[in-house]
């Protein structure tokens, strides 16, 4: 159902299902798991391939993973999605949709193939501005009613809303250490999944373009590792107090 909507989220599966081996450790009840899953994926982008197939003459889930690349990849990239090539291919014509998404994913590897150093530079600058801030919410909620009153709200509530992200950020950075030195009692499969989570969807944004609010579906397991270091700063606040007493 993701994929529908975001078609990255296809390879997502290469992400869960060697979680449910490392979970499990059964061979057998992983690749029957497996094999269910991309089943199930099946079942769902079929009816929108075979729709594209007769819409615009290609089989294929979508018809912009080749020009979002693009627009992540050529000479007048920046790092965050624009507009004004998506206008200047004409993209919203359905005769043209798969021969250009075609022409734009070719252009755009052989960019990165010929370009590989501005590709890992450019891409380390996404990831920078992917975590760098978390205000889309507030910039699209509530801009409008800020321009309406004498005081300015918004900028009050970007203030407040950055720096507790940045506070959680940070206490996450922290929770990752905590993560890699505990023992197996923490350090479960089910942490690596989140860990894998984050890492899919970084390297989304390092390898395509970045919008801030494209890290919101990882916001939940961010969230996760900075309560894992909240909780590892509790115990050894209490562990000090008991030796005092």
């Amino acid at each position: 159902m993701a994929t529908l909507t975001r078609t990255v989220s296809g390879l997502f599966l290469a992400i869960v299902i060697p979680f449910w081996f490392f979970e499990s450790r059964d061979f057998k009840c992983t690749l029957k798991c497996g094999l269910l899953a991309l089943v199930g994926f099946v079942v769902v982008v079929t009816p929108w391939i075979i729709r594209n197939h007769y819409a615009v003459g290609t089989a294929r889930i979508n018809t912009n993973t080749g020009i979002n690349l693009f627009i992540g990849n050529q000479p007048g990239s920046g790092i965050t999605y624009d507009q004004n090539l998506i206008n200047q291919y004409g993209v919203y014509e359905p005769t043209l949709e798969a021969y250009i998404d075609s022409s734009s994913f070719r252009r755009a590897c052989e960019y990165i193939r010929q370009n590989p150093g501005v590709f890992l530079r450019r891409g380390l600058l996404k990831v920078g501005y992917l975590y760098s801030a978390d205000m889309d919410a507030l910039y699209f909620g509530v801009i409008e009613a800020a321009e309406q009153s004498t005081i300015n709200h918004a900028v009050v509530l970007a203030v407040v809303a950055q720096s507790f992200y940045l506070l959680v950020l940070l206490a996450a950075l922290a929770g990752l250490a905590v993560f890699f030195r505990s023992g197996i009692t923490v350090r479960k499969p089910g942490g690596y999944l989140l860990l894998g989570t984050i890492l899919y969807w970084t390297a989304i944004s390092f390898v395509f373009f970045a919008v801030g609010r494209f890290h919101f579906p990882i916001i939940p397991m961010i969230s996760a590792f900075a309560a894992l270091y909240i909780r590892h700063l509790v115990e050894r606040i209490r562990t000090v107090s008991e030796t005092d007493r």
